[in-house]
Formats: C-alpha cells, structure tokens, sequence
C-alpha cells in the first residue's frame, strides 16, 4: 500500500511530452543526453539529479546502483546527472568510482538545471517506453521505491 501511495504522488510530478533534454552538458563519457535518450527509446529510464558533497545523494546513490544491477538486462537504463560545479569532473569522476556506479554519469549544465527546476537534490526524473517524462520528483528514492515505480512503467500498455 505504502508504494501505491508513494508513486500516485510522484505521478502527482507528472509531465507530458517528450521534451528532451538540453544539449549543452559536458559529459564524463563525451556522449549528449538527447542522443542518449534517442538510443533507448522502448527503454524505461531513470535520470539521478546529484551532488558528491550532498549527504541525502551518497545515501540514496548506492539503492540507485543496486537496482541499476537488478535491471541491467531488462529494457531500463539508469542515468546520473551531477550538479557539481563543471571544474568539479575530477572530483565526479574519482565520486563514480568510489561509489561503483555502473551507469553513465553527465555534468548536469545550468540549462537542465532551469528546465527540470532543481531546487533540490536528490531530484529524479522517469521516462516511460514510449519516452515521455512521467516523474520529476526532488528527494531520495530507496531500491524499494524506484523497482516500484520501474516495475510500474515496464508494465504500461
């Protein structure tokens, strides 16, 4: 029941449309988002809003991390967005590999930051198959939280 609750109320966040994301981010892989998000189409995908220095991010990074394992062969793609200062990448980079993510990480750029209206982070954002924003929701999710919303998204008709 708890779940239930929890996604009505991020669908409550919930955004038509299939506005992409801004091209201007500075990449750790030297990849662009909207490419990214065009190449998995059919693909339910979370994107991570964080911050190395945020205490709520270090928490709910590894939950994030063990569902993107649980999930790495069914149709989701996990992506982290850091809001740390763009002279930061080595900082991000050597943040990556201390915290075992296995997903891409991208330098999220003032533009997405407007767009998405990150006020606060944590903030997640979920995109159904069909790849329109369906979730925007500031604060952590735990592995429970986000199988549930995925599990939810994978099975939409």
């Amino acid at each position: 029941m708890k779940k239930r609750v929890l996604f009505l109320i991020l669908c409550l966040a919930f955004f038509a449309g299939t506005d992409a994301l801004a091209k201007s981010l500075t990449t750790l892989q030297g990849r662009d988002l909207d490419a990214l998000l065009a190449e998995n189409n059919g693909k339910v995908v979370m994107v991570n809003f964080f911050a190395t220095w945020c205490p709520p991010c270090r928490m709910e990074i590894p939950e994030v991390v063990k569902v993107s394992k649980q999930y790495h062969d069914k149709n989701v793609r996990f992506i982290g967005l850091s809001v740390d200062d763009p002279k930061s990448q080595k900082t991000v980079e050597k943040f990556v590999d201390t915290m075992h993510i296995d997903y891409p990480v991208y330098m999220a750029g003032q533009d997405l930051l407007t767009r998405f209206s990150i006020g606060s982070i944590p903030h997640n954002v979920f995109y159904d198959r069909k790849g329109s924003m369906v979730i925007s929701q500031p604060g952590s999710c735990d592995a429970d939280d986000i199988r549930y919303v995925v599990d939810e998204l994978l099975h939409e008709e």
